[in-house]
């Protein structure tokens, strides 16, 4: 009976299946018990976003025109990292539209990171480095504004979700088609917009999202292994790996320095 089962069923799917669909249930039955609520996001905010977004695809068109005159993957990649930093540079000068900046990767820091920009409101803009390893430009590599990032970590079987970056939890992103089509819409930053995205709280206290439009693109990524920027406490930083440095990564490096310019700018240190 038993070796008929395991023929039936070798690789255990269907208990597989009905752990999933039993945790499914559960969140479920837990999300009818939450308290919900949305961000606003705030008209200035947006406007700041929407020109941000406009300077960026500035910037891919140069990429693209650049990319089109060479001849070489090598020479594409230089110009692309050449661009990309002049990104960053336009990115760190509006440090005050930025509630965080960290980088995630996958156990350990690489100079093929990325970089994410949070806005107060949870609003996140991701610098995809990999994508330029990869030989496919700043079109692939500055990803659109996303609707609200928020942090995973799974301890007990159970998922524990935060709206602040923390260090060894991964990240999550949803973006809507309502909140993309608004990123280019004339009318961004004419009013306050409210996200997409509903926050549920449990009586316990622990926190759920999930979208009431139509999701364009979610996107589950690494864990956060920086933290640069935290605009409540501009002066500290936390690394999930304190022995590594950034000196065998140039690319990394260059934009650290960059940011580390910016700062001595604006606090003198």
């Amino acid at each position: 009976m038993t070796g008929k089962s395991s023929e039936q069923d070798p690789m255990g799917m269907s208990a597989v299946l009905a752990f999933l669909d039993q945790q499914k249930r559960e969140r479920q039955a837990k999300l009818e018990q939450s308290e919900q609520s949305r961000d606003i996001i705030p008209a200035q905010e947006l406007k700041n976003l929407a020109e941000i977004r406009r300077k960026i695809r500035e910037y891919k068109k140069i990429d693209r025109l650049n990319r089109e005159s060479l001849s070489t993957n090598l020479q594409k990649k230089l110009t692309s990292q050449e661009t990309i930093l002049r990104v960053f540079k336009y990115l760190f000068d509006n440090l005050d539209t930025w509630q965080y900046i960290f980088t995630s990767g996958d156990s350990g820091i690489y100079d093929d990171d990325s970089f994410y920009f949070v806005t107060k409101s949870g609003v996140s803009l991701r610098v995809k480095l990999a994508s330029l390893e990869e030989d496919n430009g700043l079109d692939h590599s500055v990803q659109p504004f996303m609707d609200k990032i928020f942090y995973n970590k799974w301890s007990g079987g159970k998922k524990e979700r935060i709206e602040k970056p923390k260090l060894g939890f991964t990240v999550e992103e949803y973006l809507t088609e309502k909140f993309y089509a608004l990123q280019d819409s004339p009318d961004a930053g004419s009013t306050d917009h409210q996200s997409e995205i509903i926050r549920y709280t449990a009586p316990d206290g622990s926190l759920d999202f999930s979208p009431a439009s139509k999701v364009w693109h979610h996107h589950n990524g690494h864990e956060v292994n920086y933290i640069l920027w935290d605009k409540n406490n501009p002066h500290h930083e936390e690394t999930l790996f304190p022995e590594q440095t950034t000196k065998d990564f140039p690319m990394r490096n260059k934009i650290l320095q960059m940011f580390y310019s910016k700062m001595e700018e604006e606090y003198g240190e």
